[in-house]
């Protein structure tokens, strides 16, 4: 599922030692830095849920660099679907 430049668009489930130990924000730093949009939020069942689009080689290194989180994170598994690209700007961190 590519957009009109090439884009992608995939939903990430986060499995591990993932929240409150600032993966939410290490993910934030990581969009940014492969210029990705989309949106970020903790779940209640311990999990981080994702959406992020952008260029499938820049999606593919921020999917590696999520892997090993920060120094406070555990990630022990990443669920990944594809999702249809959409018009957006920026990313969001949701509640």
């Amino acid at each position: 599922m590519f957009g009109r430049n090439g884009d992608v668009r995939k939903h990430i489930v986060a499995e591990g030692h993932v929240q409150e130990c600032g993966f939410r924000y290490y993910t934030m730093m990581a969009a940014r830095k492969y210029h990705l949009t989309g949106w970020v939020m903790n779940c209640e069942d311990g999990t981080v849920e994702m959406e992020v689009q952008g260029k499938p080689l820049n999606i593919h290194v921020f999917m590696n660099d999520i892997k090993t989180g920060n120094r406070f994170a555990r990630v022990d598994h990443l669920w990944v679907s594809d999702r249809e690209v959409i018009a957006e700007r920026g990313l969001q961190m949701r509640n």
